[in-house]
Protein backbone atom coordinates (compact mmCIF):
# COMPACT_ATOMS: atom_id res chain seq x y z
CA UNK A 1 0.00 0.00 0.00
CA UNK A 2 1.23 3.47 -0.80
CA UNK A 3 2.27 5.50 2.22
CA UNK A 4 2.55 9.15 3.12
CA UNK A 5 -0.12 11.40 1.78
CA UNK A 6 -2.61 8.66 1.05
CA UNK A 7 -2.70 7.73 4.71
CA UNK A 8 -4.36 11.05 5.56
CA UNK A 9 -8.09 11.62 5.32
CA UNK A 10 -9.15 12.73 1.86
CA UNK A 11 -10.96 15.82 3.08
CA UNK A 12 -7.84 17.07 4.83
CA UNK A 13 -5.76 16.44 1.73
CA UNK A 14 -8.05 18.40 -0.54
CA UNK A 15 -9.24 21.14 1.74
CA UNK A 16 -6.07 22.83 2.94
CA UNK A 17 -2.73 23.77 1.39
CA UNK A 18 0.16 21.69 2.64
CA UNK A 19 3.93 21.78 2.53
CA UNK A 20 4.29 18.30 1.00
CA UNK A 21 5.38 19.76 -2.36
CA UNK A 22 8.18 22.33 -1.98
CA UNK A 23 6.91 25.56 -3.49
CA UNK A 24 10.17 27.31 -4.31
CA UNK A 25 10.37 27.33 -8.08
CA UNK A 26 7.60 24.76 -7.93
CA UNK A 27 6.28 25.33 -11.40
CA UNK A 28 7.25 26.83 -14.69
CA UNK A 29 10.93 27.80 -14.21
CA UNK A 30 12.75 24.53 -13.55
CA UNK A 31 14.39 22.16 -16.00
CA UNK A 32 15.29 18.47 -16.03
CA UNK A 33 18.69 17.35 -17.24
CA UNK A 34 18.58 14.80 -20.05
CA UNK A 35 21.26 12.12 -19.53
CA UNK A 36 23.46 11.98 -22.62
CA UNK A 37 21.76 14.94 -24.24
CA UNK A 38 18.43 15.57 -25.88
CA UNK A 39 19.61 14.83 -29.42
CA UNK A 40 20.84 11.36 -28.44
CA UNK A 41 17.57 10.60 -26.65
CA UNK A 42 15.58 11.73 -29.67
CA UNK A 43 17.55 9.33 -31.85
CA UNK A 44 17.04 6.51 -29.33
CA UNK A 45 13.30 7.15 -29.60
CA UNK A 46 13.44 7.07 -33.40
CA UNK A 47 12.84 10.82 -33.68
CA UNK A 48 14.74 13.53 -35.52
CA UNK A 49 17.64 14.79 -33.41
CA UNK A 50 16.26 18.33 -33.76
CA UNK A 51 12.96 17.35 -32.14
CA UNK A 52 11.68 20.36 -30.12
CA UNK A 53 13.10 20.15 -26.61
CA UNK A 54 9.87 21.42 -25.07
CA UNK A 55 8.05 18.40 -26.53
CA UNK A 56 10.75 15.75 -26.14
CA UNK A 57 9.72 14.20 -22.83
CA UNK A 58 6.03 14.43 -23.72
CA UNK A 59 6.69 12.61 -26.99
CA UNK A 60 8.84 10.03 -25.22
CA UNK A 61 6.00 9.32 -22.78
CA UNK A 62 3.55 8.77 -25.63
CA UNK A 63 6.03 6.56 -27.49
CA UNK A 64 6.97 4.46 -24.46
CA UNK A 65 3.88 4.36 -22.24
CA UNK A 66 0.94 3.96 -24.59
CA UNK A 67 0.47 0.53 -22.97
CA UNK A 68 1.22 -0.81 -19.46
CA UNK A 69 4.26 -2.98 -18.88
CA UNK A 70 3.89 -6.60 -19.91
CA UNK A 71 0.97 -6.08 -22.30
CA UNK A 72 2.83 -5.44 -25.57
CA UNK A 73 6.23 -6.90 -26.45
CA UNK A 74 7.03 -4.16 -28.94
CA UNK A 75 6.43 -1.42 -26.38
CA UNK A 76 8.27 -3.36 -23.67
CA UNK A 77 11.32 -3.77 -25.92
CA UNK A 78 11.30 -0.11 -26.91
CA UNK A 79 11.11 0.99 -23.28
CA UNK A 80 13.97 -1.30 -22.29
CA UNK A 81 16.21 0.05 -25.06
CA UNK A 82 15.53 3.71 -24.23
CA UNK A 83 16.00 3.23 -20.48
CA UNK A 84 19.24 1.36 -21.13
CA UNK A 85 20.36 4.30 -23.25
CA UNK A 86 19.66 6.67 -20.34
CA UNK A 87 21.56 4.49 -17.87
CA UNK A 88 24.55 4.28 -20.19
CA UNK A 89 24.42 7.98 -20.96
CA UNK A 90 25.41 9.04 -17.44
CA UNK A 91 29.03 8.21 -18.26
CA UNK A 92 29.11 10.86 -20.98
CA UNK A 93 26.99 13.49 -19.26
CA UNK A 94 28.91 16.75 -19.41
CA UNK A 95 29.33 17.47 -15.72
CA UNK A 96 26.85 19.05 -13.32
CA UNK A 97 25.97 22.00 -15.57
CA UNK A 98 24.33 20.51 -18.62
CA UNK A 99 24.03 22.74 -21.66
CA UNK A 100 20.68 24.32 -22.37
CA UNK A 101 19.99 21.96 -25.24
CA UNK A 102 20.44 19.05 -22.80
CA UNK A 103 17.45 20.05 -20.70
CA UNK A 104 13.68 19.84 -20.94
CA UNK A 105 11.00 21.69 -18.94
CA UNK A 106 10.45 20.26 -15.47
CA UNK A 107 7.27 22.18 -14.50
CA UNK A 108 7.84 21.28 -10.83
CA UNK A 109 10.96 21.87 -8.75
CA UNK A 110 13.49 19.08 -8.28
CA UNK A 111 12.44 18.73 -4.64
CA UNK A 112 8.77 18.63 -5.59
CA UNK A 113 9.46 15.84 -8.06
CA UNK A 114 11.32 13.88 -5.38
CA UNK A 115 8.21 13.97 -3.21
CA UNK A 116 5.95 12.92 -6.09
CA UNK A 117 8.29 10.15 -7.25
CA UNK A 118 8.55 8.77 -3.74
CA UNK A 119 4.77 8.68 -3.40
CA UNK A 120 4.21 6.88 -6.72
CA UNK A 121 6.92 4.34 -5.94
CA UNK A 122 9.23 5.22 -8.83
CA UNK A 123 12.48 3.20 -8.60
CA UNK A 124 15.65 5.05 -7.70
CA UNK A 125 17.79 6.24 -10.61
CA UNK A 126 20.69 8.61 -11.20
CA UNK A 127 18.47 11.43 -12.47
CA UNK A 128 14.97 12.77 -11.97
CA UNK A 129 14.45 12.58 -15.72
CA UNK A 130 15.21 8.85 -15.76
CA UNK A 131 12.96 8.21 -12.76
CA UNK A 132 10.04 9.98 -14.44
CA UNK A 133 10.44 8.26 -17.79
CA UNK A 134 11.09 4.86 -16.20
CA UNK A 135 7.82 4.74 -14.24
CA UNK A 136 4.45 4.71 -16.01
CA UNK A 137 2.56 6.53 -13.26
CA UNK A 138 5.22 9.23 -12.95
CA UNK A 139 5.44 9.62 -16.72
CA UNK A 140 1.69 10.01 -17.15
CA UNK A 141 1.52 12.41 -14.22
CA UNK A 142 4.25 14.54 -15.83
CA UNK A 143 2.29 14.52 -19.09
CA UNK A 144 -0.80 15.82 -17.30
CA UNK A 145 1.05 18.45 -15.25
CA UNK A 146 2.86 19.69 -18.35
CA UNK A 147 -0.47 20.31 -20.08
CA UNK A 148 -1.82 22.59 -17.34
CA UNK A 149 -1.62 26.35 -17.54
CA UNK A 150 0.49 28.19 -14.98
CA UNK A 151 -2.38 29.19 -12.69
CA UNK A 152 -3.75 25.65 -12.45
CA UNK A 153 -0.28 24.20 -11.94
CA UNK A 154 0.31 26.62 -9.08
CA UNK A 155 -2.99 25.53 -7.53
CA UNK A 156 -1.92 21.89 -7.83
CA UNK A 157 1.36 22.58 -6.04
CA UNK A 158 -0.51 24.06 -3.07
CA UNK A 159 -2.52 20.87 -2.62
CA UNK A 160 -0.16 17.88 -2.58
CA UNK A 161 -3.07 15.63 -1.66
CA UNK A 162 -4.63 16.46 -5.00
CA UNK A 163 -1.45 15.48 -6.84
CA UNK A 164 -1.38 12.25 -4.88
CA UNK A 165 -4.99 11.43 -5.77
CA UNK A 166 -4.40 12.25 -9.43
CA UNK A 167 -1.52 9.78 -9.51
CA UNK A 168 -3.76 6.87 -8.51
CA UNK A 169 -4.16 4.16 -11.13
CA UNK A 170 -7.81 4.89 -11.89
CA UNK A 171 -7.08 8.57 -12.59
CA UNK A 172 -3.55 9.15 -13.83
CA UNK A 173 -4.09 7.93 -17.41
CA UNK A 174 -7.17 10.12 -17.85
CA UNK A 175 -5.43 13.10 -16.24
CA UNK A 176 -2.44 12.63 -18.57
CA UNK A 177 -4.59 13.08 -21.65
CA UNK A 178 -7.36 15.43 -20.58
CA UNK A 179 -5.86 17.42 -17.73
CA UNK A 180 -5.03 20.22 -20.17
CA UNK A 181 -8.60 21.52 -20.00
CA UNK A 182 -8.79 21.84 -16.24
CA UNK A 183 -8.55 25.52 -15.38
CA UNK A 184 -8.40 27.12 -11.92
CA UNK A 185 -8.15 30.91 -11.55
CA UNK A 186 -8.05 32.65 -8.18
CA UNK A 187 -9.37 29.54 -6.49
CA UNK A 188 -12.28 29.15 -8.93
CA UNK A 189 -12.91 26.61 -11.67
CA UNK A 190 -13.27 28.00 -15.21
CA UNK A 191 -15.50 25.64 -17.16
CA UNK A 192 -15.77 25.26 -20.95
CA UNK A 193 -18.36 27.70 -22.24
CA UNK A 194 -17.86 30.20 -19.44
CA UNK A 195 -20.29 31.23 -16.69
CA UNK A 196 -23.30 30.67 -18.95
CA UNK A 197 -22.45 26.96 -19.08
CA UNK A 198 -22.01 26.50 -15.32
CA UNK A 199 -25.48 24.94 -14.78
CA UNK A 200 -24.71 22.34 -17.45
CA UNK A 201 -21.44 21.25 -15.87
CA UNK A 202 -23.02 21.19 -12.43
CA UNK A 203 -25.52 18.72 -13.87
CA UNK A 204 -22.89 16.22 -15.08
CA UNK A 205 -19.94 16.96 -12.77
CA UNK A 206 -21.38 18.44 -9.60
CA UNK A 207 -20.58 21.48 -7.50
CA UNK A 208 -17.79 23.71 -8.84
CA UNK A 209 -17.07 25.61 -5.63
CA UNK A 210 -14.31 23.24 -4.48
CA UNK A 211 -11.80 23.04 -7.38
CA UNK A 212 -9.87 20.03 -6.07
CA UNK A 213 -12.99 17.90 -5.68
CA UNK A 214 -14.28 19.09 -9.06
CA UNK A 215 -11.02 18.10 -10.77
CA UNK A 216 -11.09 14.64 -9.23
CA UNK A 217 -14.68 14.06 -10.34
CA UNK A 218 -13.86 15.08 -13.91
CA UNK A 219 -11.00 12.58 -14.23
CA UNK A 220 -12.70 9.81 -12.24
CA UNK A 221 -16.23 9.42 -13.58
CA UNK A 222 -17.63 7.07 -16.21
CA UNK A 223 -14.33 5.46 -17.20
CA UNK A 224 -12.93 8.66 -18.69
CA UNK A 225 -16.04 9.70 -20.63
CA UNK A 226 -16.63 12.82 -18.55
CA UNK A 227 -13.03 13.95 -18.99
CA UNK A 228 -13.15 13.33 -22.75
CA UNK A 229 -16.36 15.35 -23.17
CA UNK A 230 -15.11 18.12 -20.88
CA UNK A 231 -11.79 18.37 -22.73
CA UNK A 232 -13.33 18.06 -26.17
CA UNK A 233 -15.87 20.83 -25.62
CA UNK A 234 -13.14 23.04 -24.15
CA UNK A 235 -11.19 22.79 -27.40
CA UNK A 236 -14.03 23.21 -29.89
CA UNK A 237 -14.32 26.38 -31.93
CA UNK A 238 -16.84 28.84 -30.40
CA UNK A 239 -19.66 27.94 -32.78
CA UNK A 240 -19.17 24.20 -32.30
CA UNK A 241 -18.96 24.71 -28.55
CA UNK A 242 -22.27 26.56 -28.48
CA UNK A 243 -23.87 23.74 -30.47
CA UNK A 244 -22.50 21.02 -28.17
CA UNK A 245 -23.65 22.88 -25.06
CA UNK A 246 -27.03 23.68 -26.60
CA UNK A 247 -26.74 27.38 -25.88
CA UNK A 248 -29.51 28.17 -28.38
CA UNK A 249 -31.92 25.72 -26.74
CA UNK A 250 -34.40 27.41 -24.36
CA UNK A 251 -32.93 27.53 -20.88
CA UNK A 252 -35.71 25.42 -19.36
CA UNK A 253 -34.78 22.51 -21.68
CA UNK A 254 -31.02 23.05 -22.04
CA UNK A 255 -29.90 21.02 -19.03
CA UNK A 256 -32.07 18.07 -20.02
CA UNK A 257 -30.73 18.10 -23.59
CA UNK A 258 -27.11 18.40 -22.41
CA UNK A 259 -27.63 15.42 -20.13
CA UNK A 260 -28.99 13.47 -23.10
CA UNK A 261 -25.97 14.55 -25.15
CA UNK A 262 -23.64 13.33 -22.42
CA UNK A 263 -25.47 10.02 -22.07
CA UNK A 264 -25.56 9.49 -25.85
CA UNK A 265 -21.80 10.03 -26.02
CA UNK A 266 -21.32 6.84 -24.03
CA UNK A 267 -22.48 4.55 -26.84
CA UNK A 268 -19.33 5.05 -28.93
CA UNK A 269 -17.06 4.57 -25.90
CA UNK A 270 -18.09 1.10 -24.78
CA UNK A 271 -14.83 -0.43 -26.00
CA UNK A 272 -12.63 2.52 -25.06
CA UNK A 273 -10.02 1.76 -22.39
CA UNK A 274 -8.23 5.01 -21.49
CA UNK A 275 -6.63 3.56 -18.37
CA UNK A 276 -4.90 0.90 -20.44
CA UNK A 277 -4.24 2.96 -23.59
CA UNK A 278 -4.60 6.63 -22.61
CA UNK A 279 -3.74 8.11 -25.99
CA UNK A 280 -6.11 5.95 -28.05
CA UNK A 281 -9.40 7.26 -29.43
CA UNK A 282 -12.53 5.65 -30.76
CA UNK A 283 -13.35 6.67 -34.35
CA UNK A 284 -16.29 9.05 -34.68
CA UNK A 285 -16.99 9.38 -31.00
CA UNK A 286 -18.85 12.53 -29.94
CA UNK A 287 -15.80 14.78 -29.98
CA UNK A 288 -14.32 13.37 -33.19
CA UNK A 289 -17.65 13.94 -34.92
CA UNK A 290 -18.01 17.52 -33.69
CA UNK A 291 -14.44 18.40 -34.65
CA UNK A 292 -15.15 17.13 -38.18
CA UNK A 293 -18.07 19.52 -38.67
CA UNK A 294 -18.53 23.19 -39.51
CA UNK A 295 -20.75 25.62 -37.64
CA UNK A 296 -21.83 29.22 -37.86
CA UNK A 297 -20.53 31.65 -35.23
CA UNK A 298 -23.65 31.14 -33.11
CA UNK A 299 -23.57 27.36 -33.46
CA UNK A 300 -25.76 27.16 -36.57
CA UNK A 301 -25.68 23.69 -38.11
CA UNK A 302 -25.57 23.40 -41.90
CA UNK A 303 -26.63 20.61 -44.23
CA UNK A 304 -29.79 18.49 -44.27
CA UNK A 305 -30.60 18.85 -40.58
CA UNK A 306 -34.04 17.27 -40.53
CA UNK A 307 -34.26 14.25 -38.19
CA UNK A 308 -37.09 12.82 -40.28
CA UNK A 309 -34.85 12.84 -43.33
CA UNK A 310 -32.09 10.96 -41.51
CA UNK A 311 -34.54 8.43 -40.14
CA UNK A 312 -35.47 7.71 -43.75
CA UNK A 313 -31.84 7.57 -44.89
CA UNK A 314 -30.97 5.05 -42.19
CA UNK A 315 -34.11 2.95 -42.72
CA UNK A 316 -33.33 0.26 -45.33
CA UNK A 317 -37.01 -0.11 -46.16
CA UNK A 318 -37.49 3.49 -47.31
CA UNK A 319 -37.40 3.71 -51.12
CA UNK A 320 -36.01 6.98 -52.55
CA UNK A 321 -38.44 6.99 -55.48
CA UNK A 322 -41.34 7.58 -53.09
CA UNK A 323 -39.67 10.59 -51.52
CA UNK A 324 -40.73 12.11 -48.21
CA UNK A 325 -43.55 14.37 -47.19
CA UNK A 326 -42.15 17.75 -46.06
CA UNK A 327 -44.19 17.56 -42.85
CA UNK A 328 -42.27 14.44 -41.78
CA UNK A 329 -38.85 16.11 -41.88
CA UNK A 330 -39.00 17.78 -38.46
CA UNK A 331 -41.26 15.29 -36.75
CA UNK A 332 -38.62 14.55 -34.08
CA UNK A 333 -37.70 18.15 -33.38
CA UNK A 334 -34.49 19.94 -34.36
CA UNK A 335 -31.19 18.14 -34.88
CA UNK A 336 -29.43 19.22 -31.72
CA UNK A 337 -26.21 17.72 -30.33
CA UNK A 338 -27.98 14.96 -28.42
CA UNK A 339 -30.02 13.85 -31.43
CA UNK A 340 -26.93 14.02 -33.65
CA UNK A 341 -25.12 11.49 -31.45
CA UNK A 342 -28.17 9.26 -31.15
CA UNK A 343 -28.34 9.06 -34.95
CA UNK A 344 -24.69 8.75 -35.90
CA UNK A 345 -22.36 8.00 -32.96
CA UNK A 346 -23.77 4.55 -32.25
CA UNK A 347 -22.16 1.65 -30.39
CA UNK A 348 -21.12 -0.60 -33.29
CA UNK A 349 -17.86 0.84 -34.71
CA UNK A 350 -18.49 -0.30 -38.28
CA UNK A 351 -22.02 1.09 -38.36
CA UNK A 352 -20.85 4.24 -36.58
CA UNK A 353 -18.24 4.86 -39.27
CA UNK A 354 -20.77 4.26 -42.06
CA UNK A 355 -23.33 6.61 -40.54
CA UNK A 356 -20.84 9.32 -39.64
CA UNK A 357 -19.18 9.37 -43.06
CA UNK A 358 -22.62 9.63 -44.64
CA UNK A 359 -23.56 12.54 -42.40
CA UNK A 360 -20.27 14.39 -42.89
CA UNK A 361 -20.55 14.05 -46.67
CA UNK A 362 -24.05 15.55 -46.68
CA UNK A 363 -23.00 18.19 -44.15
CA UNK A 364 -20.07 19.30 -46.35
CA UNK A 365 -21.72 19.16 -49.75
CA UNK A 366 -25.34 20.13 -49.18
CA UNK A 367 -24.98 23.01 -46.74
CA UNK A 368 -27.76 24.97 -48.46
CA UNK A 369 -30.17 22.06 -48.87
CA UNK A 370 -33.89 22.81 -48.85
CA UNK A 371 -36.95 20.56 -48.56
CA UNK A 372 -37.58 21.14 -52.27
CA UNK A 373 -34.64 18.85 -53.10
CA UNK A 374 -35.56 16.15 -50.61
CA UNK A 375 -36.02 13.33 -53.15
CA UNK A 376 -32.65 13.96 -54.79
CA UNK A 377 -31.02 14.20 -51.38
CA UNK A 378 -32.58 10.91 -50.36
CA UNK A 379 -31.33 9.20 -53.53
CA UNK A 380 -27.84 10.55 -52.99
CA UNK A 381 -27.28 10.09 -49.28
CA UNK A 382 -28.80 6.61 -49.15
CA UNK A 383 -26.41 5.62 -51.96
CA UNK A 384 -23.28 6.85 -50.17
CA UNK A 385 -22.35 3.46 -48.73
CA UNK A 386 -22.67 1.80 -52.14
CA UNK A 387 -21.09 4.51 -54.32
CA UNK A 388 -18.70 6.49 -52.09
CA UNK A 389 -16.05 6.92 -54.78
CA UNK A 390 -18.57 8.29 -57.27
CA UNK A 391 -20.00 10.80 -54.82
CA UNK A 392 -16.62 11.92 -53.51
CA UNK A 393 -15.45 12.39 -57.10
CA UNK A 394 -18.37 14.72 -57.76
CA UNK A 395 -17.60 16.55 -54.52
CA UNK A 396 -13.99 17.12 -55.61
CA UNK A 397 -15.30 18.65 -58.81
CA UNK A 398 -17.10 21.28 -56.75
CA UNK A 399 -20.60 20.09 -57.63
CA UNK A 400 -23.21 20.95 -55.00
CA UNK A 401 -26.60 20.39 -56.66
CA UNK A 402 -28.48 17.39 -55.19
CA UNK A 403 -30.21 16.62 -58.51
CA UNK A 404 -26.85 16.17 -60.27
CA UNK A 405 -25.69 13.70 -57.63
CA UNK A 406 -28.97 11.81 -57.84
CA UNK A 407 -28.71 11.58 -61.64
CA UNK A 408 -25.20 10.13 -61.39
CA UNK A 409 -26.32 7.65 -58.73
CA UNK A 410 -29.22 6.46 -60.87
CA UNK A 411 -26.87 6.08 -63.84
CA UNK A 412 -24.43 4.00 -61.79
CA UNK A 413 -27.29 1.89 -60.44
CA UNK A 414 -28.16 0.87 -64.01
CA UNK A 415 -24.73 -0.71 -64.41
CA UNK A 416 -23.22 -3.79 -62.78
CA UNK A 417 -19.66 -4.25 -61.51
CA UNK A 418 -18.80 -6.70 -64.31
CA UNK A 419 -20.33 -4.48 -66.98
CA UNK A 420 -18.02 -2.90 -69.55
CA UNK A 421 -20.41 0.04 -69.65
CA UNK A 422 -19.49 0.74 -66.02
CA UNK A 423 -15.83 0.92 -67.01
CA UNK A 424 -16.68 3.47 -69.70
CA UNK A 425 -18.77 5.49 -67.26
CA UNK A 426 -15.97 5.47 -64.68
CA UNK A 427 -13.34 6.36 -67.27
CA UNK A 428 -15.36 9.31 -68.53
CA UNK A 429 -15.79 10.61 -64.98
CA UNK A 430 -12.07 10.17 -64.30
CA UNK A 431 -11.22 12.26 -67.38
CA UNK A 432 -13.70 14.88 -66.28
CA UNK A 433 -12.33 15.00 -62.75
CA UNK A 434 -8.74 15.42 -63.95
CA UNK A 435 -9.81 18.25 -66.23
CA UNK A 436 -11.58 19.92 -63.33
CA UNK A 437 -8.50 19.50 -61.11
CA UNK A 438 -6.37 21.08 -63.83
CA UNK A 439 -8.87 23.98 -64.01
CA UNK A 440 -9.51 23.31 -67.66
CA UNK A 441 -13.20 23.62 -66.84
CA UNK A 442 -15.20 25.23 -64.05
CA UNK A 443 -17.62 23.64 -61.61
CA UNK A 444 -20.68 24.65 -63.65
CA UNK A 445 -19.25 23.16 -66.83
CA UNK A 446 -18.30 19.97 -64.97
CA UNK A 447 -21.81 19.68 -63.56
CA UNK A 448 -23.39 20.04 -66.99
CA UNK A 449 -21.08 17.36 -68.37
CA UNK A 450 -21.91 14.98 -65.52
CA UNK A 451 -25.62 15.43 -66.19
CA UNK A 452 -25.11 14.79 -69.90
CA UNK A 453 -23.04 11.68 -69.20
CA UNK A 454 -25.65 10.39 -66.76
CA UNK A 455 -28.43 10.90 -69.29
CA UNK A 456 -26.76 8.73 -71.96
CA UNK A 457 -26.33 5.72 -69.67
CA UNK A 458 -28.60 3.08 -71.23
CA UNK A 459 -31.27 1.06 -69.48
CA UNK A 460 -31.06 -2.70 -69.02
CA UNK A 461 -28.29 -4.45 -70.89
CA UNK A 462 -28.21 -2.08 -73.84
CA UNK A 463 -24.63 -1.05 -74.80
CA UNK A 464 -23.50 2.54 -75.03
CA UNK A 465 -23.15 2.15 -78.84
CA UNK A 466 -20.53 4.87 -79.04
CA UNK A 467 -22.45 7.27 -76.80
CA UNK A 468 -19.45 7.94 -74.54
CA UNK A 469 -17.26 8.69 -77.54
CA UNK A 470 -19.88 11.11 -78.82
CA UNK A 471 -20.07 12.67 -75.34
CA UNK A 472 -16.31 13.25 -75.49
CA UNK A 473 -16.43 14.72 -78.98
CA UNK A 474 -19.62 16.76 -78.79
CA UNK A 475 -19.72 17.81 -75.12
CA UNK A 476 -16.41 17.34 -73.34
CA UNK A 477 -13.95 18.68 -75.94
CA UNK A 478 -15.89 21.87 -76.69
CA UNK A 479 -16.15 22.51 -72.94
CA UNK A 480 -12.42 22.26 -72.27
CA UNK A 481 -11.68 24.52 -75.26
CA UNK A 482 -8.01 23.56 -75.44
CA UNK A 483 -5.74 23.58 -78.52
CA UNK A 484 -5.69 19.99 -79.66
CA UNK A 485 -2.66 20.14 -81.99
CA UNK A 486 0.42 22.33 -82.43
CA UNK A 487 -0.32 25.67 -84.15
CA UNK A 488 1.44 24.64 -87.38
CA UNK A 489 -0.61 21.45 -87.78
CA UNK A 490 -4.11 21.40 -89.29
CA UNK A 491 -6.76 20.60 -86.62
CA UNK A 492 -7.99 17.60 -88.56
CA UNK A 493 -4.52 16.03 -88.26
CA UNK A 494 -4.63 15.70 -84.46
CA UNK A 495 -6.02 12.58 -82.78
CA UNK A 496 -8.76 13.04 -80.20
CA UNK A 497 -6.46 11.54 -77.53
CA UNK A 498 -4.27 14.64 -77.86
CA UNK A 499 -7.19 16.84 -76.94
CA UNK A 500 -8.08 14.73 -73.93
CA UNK A 501 -4.50 14.76 -72.65
CA UNK A 502 -4.28 18.50 -73.20
CA UNK A 503 -7.35 19.01 -71.05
Amino acid sequence: MRKGLLALPVLVLLAAPASGLPSAQASGQTVLRVPGGAAALAQALGLDEDWPRSRLLLTAIRVLWETPEGTDREFDGRRARVLEHLRGAHAVQAGPGAAQDDTVPGFLSEDAWKVVLREVGAPEARSTFERILGNRTAALLYHGIASLDQSTRDYLVKYPGLVDRLSEAERVSVFATFGRSLRVRDGRVEVPGGPEALPLWKEVVGDVEAPAAFILRVVSRDDGRLALIYDGIAHLEPGAQRFALGMDIPSDKRIERFRKFYDAAGAALRNWQPRRRPFDREPFDAIHLLFSMHFGPQGELTGPTWPGFWNAVLDPYVIPEKGLHPHSLDEDGPLDAARLLELFSVADPVERTRRSERWLFAHRVFGDATPASITSLLWTVKAYSEYPTLLLTLERMGIRTPATYAAAVRAAARLSDADRRLWQFQSALAILERSRAARSIGAKEAEALVLKLSEITPEGGEPYRGAVARWIEEDFLPAVAKPVVPPDMPPESGPVETAILAA
